[in-house]
C-alpha cells in the first residue's frame, strides 16, 4: 500500500508547478527540509497522476525536474538534496 505525501511535499510541486520559469530554485532554497527522497517520490507520484490526467507536459516536466532521466533541472535538485543532507550530517556531528 502506497502513502500519501506529506502535504508540505504537495504544496511545494503545486508552487513550482506554477511558478514562473526560472523561480525554482528560489523556491526550492526557502524550503531546505524538503529536498530529499521523500520530495523525489512525491514528485514522481504526481508526474503520474498528471499524466493519468492528461496533463502530459506538466508531467514530463516534473519527471525531468525531479532528476528522471536526469536532465539539468533534476541534476540541480540533486544537487540541493545532496547539500542538504550533507548540512543535516553536518549539524549532526557538531552537537
Amino acid at each position: 500500500m502506497k502513502s500519501e505525501p506529506q502535504p508540505a511535499y504537495l504544496n511545494l510541486i503545486n508552487q513550482l508547478l506554477t511558478c514562473p520559469s526560472g523561480e525554482e530554485q528560489e523556491i526550492l532554497n526557502t524550503h531546505p527540509e524538503l529536498l530529499d527522497d521523500g520530495l523525489v517520490a512525491a514528485m514522481l507520484e504526481k508526474a503520474d497522476n498528471l499524466r493519468e490526467q492528461g496533463k502530459l507536459n506538466k508531467a514530463n516536466w516534473l519527471k525531468n525536474f525531479a532528476g528522471i532521466p536526469g536532465k539539468v533541472d533534476g541534476d540541480f535538485l540533486a544537487g540541493i538534496a545532496l547539500k542538504a543532507e550533507a548540512d543535516r550530517l553536518l549539524k549532526q556531528g557538531i552537537q
